[in-house]
């Protein structure tokens, strides 16, 4: 499954369908049928998950790249990755 299939299978599993018809009201000019209904703290909390996970993936490419490459320690390339990612306001 690819990640937009990933995404769509989990944003429908958090759908309210209330929430959907009320969030549809105001937008009259879409129909009902293009909305999912995922109510904003549902949607913060997938996209923590999805950072994080993000996050790990960064790590630990950084990491087989030392590894890779016979370098003694990813201690300050790590570091450097790791605040660019805080830095770029991805965990804010």
């Amino acid at each position: 499954m690819d990640i937009n299939s990933e995404i769509l299978t989990r944003l429908k599993q958090l759908a309210d369908t209330d929430y959907a018809r009320f969030t549809a009201k105001l937008v009259p000019t879409v129909t009902l049928d293009r909305f999912i209904g995922v109510r904003t703290p549902a949607l913060r909390h997938l996209a923590r998950d999805y950072a994080a996970n993000y996050m790990a993936g960064a790590v630990t490419g950084v990491i087989h790249g030392y590894v890779r490459q016979g370098c003694a320690t990813p201690v300050d390339e790590l570091r450097a990755v790791i605040e660019h990612l805080l830095g770029g306001g991805i965990f804010r």
